[in-house]
């Protein structure tokens, strides 16, 4: 099993890509601390790795759930990645659409 996290650059030439997905955020572990990926798109769970698309955000949990349409907003295109995490290294994975009652 890799613990390898995979990099690849994303490309859309739709403005609107985003806009009909549910953005996700994942905490990953990355080194000795956690940060914060926010997915443009349902991850990918295969071969013990999770896939997908989007980037890195240094905001806050609490402040990515409250303004994550915000965030999507202004980040740059040119930010946004494919990645592969290994899920030894997932701490969670949070559908910012959905409201649980």
């Amino acid at each position: 099993m890799s613990n390898e996290i995979v990099v690849n650059q994303v490309t859309f030439t739709n403005k609107n890509t985003q806009a009909f997905k549910a953005p996700y955020l994942l905490v990953v572990q990355i080194k000795k601390g956690f940060r914060n990926f926010l997915s443009l798109e349902k991850p990918e769970f295969f071969h013990q790795h999770l896939s997908t698309k989007g980037f890195f955000c240094e905001a806050s949990d609490d402040e990515i759930a409250k303004n994550f349409a915000q965030i999507l907003t202004d980040t740059s295109r040119e930010l946004y990645t494919e990645m592969s995490f290994p899920l030894t290294k997932v701490e969670y994975v949070k559908n910012l659409v959905y409201k649980a009652k």
